[in-house]
């Protein structure tokens, strides 16, 4: 199996070995690619969970493809939080819907709108995100380990600022806002990169949909099967989805469809 702790070797070897390429890359080092990386790994062990990576990852070839992606732009208005007092400025829900008040659907589906609304997603594309994740069901945890609203992969939810306590205070993964919080950072995130490199608004909404539930580096790689003229639609990308994470690319291409509709 590839571990995550593998990687740096791999970077240091890509240094060495595309040197160039590295240097003129102004993003190298940024937090960002920390957060995909680690989430992309998560995606292959959660699909790969008995055959294990080694036998069908080419950390090479993975690493080649998400230093690509990190090219989609220099400006990066993310800023990691490790530090989860700064995270927790951020979180107004117990002063604006009472401590007391019990979190039903219907005060998720307000907090989810409002939570849109600041990291200037449209609200009715989050819910769709948040309704097709877990239901909006605060305890939801999947099989292969996404926890939460948002169903944050773990190394995802740390890179986002997030801790694993189970209390559901503040700053943890299971506490609704703070869920909510991280994975729409994280998404308007992979809308950014798509959006930044000239894909329309509509349709670097899809990319980042795709790319939230399978990886960005996988869409990368799928990009990069594209044959004919420069990948502009989400439809291209799903065509050759399937050479990449095989019957799994049917789970994605539902995903994305649910979420445009």
């Amino acid at each position: 199996m590839l571990y995550l702790n593998t990687l740096p070797g791999t970077l240091n070897g890509l240094q060495h070995s595309n040197s160039s390429h590295i240097k003129n890359n102004s993003n190298i080092g940024d937090p960002f690619y920390s957060i995909l990386i680690k989430h992309q790994m998560n995606m292959i062990q959660a699909w790969n969970p008995q055959r294990g990576t080694e036998s069908t990852i080419d950390p090479f070839s993975l690493s080649k493809v998400l230093l690509k992606l990190k090219g989609f732009g220099s400006k990066q208005n993310f800023q990691p939080t490790t530090d989860f007092r700064k995270v927790l400025k951020t979180y107004e829900t117990a002063k604006s819907f009472g401590k007391k008040q019990s979190l039903n659907n219907l005060t998720l589906k307000e907090m989810s709108d409002r939570i849109a609304e600041k990291n200037s997603i449209p609200s009715r594309l989050f819910q769709k995100l948040i309704q097709t994740e877990s239901g909006f069901n605060t305890k939801a945890l999947s099989s292969r380990g996404a926890m939460g609203l948002g169903q944050i992969m773990p190394d995802t939810a740390r890179e986002l600022g997030l801790h694993m306590g189970d209390d559901k205070t503040p700053g943890s993964v299971w506490h609704a806002e703070s869920n909510l919080d991280a994975s729409a950072r994280y998404f308007k995130m992979l809308y950014n990169k798509y959006h930044e490199k000239g894909i329309s608004d509509k349709e670097a909404w899809s990319f980042a949909a795709g790319a939230y539930n399978a990886g960005i580096g996988n869409i990368g790689r799928a990009i990069n099967k594209v044959s004919k003229g420069p990948v502009k639609t989400w439809d291209q990308v799903a065509k050759v989805l399937p050479q990449v994470t095989g019957k799994y690319s049917q789970e994605t291409i539902r995903y994305v469809n649910r979420l445009r509709t």
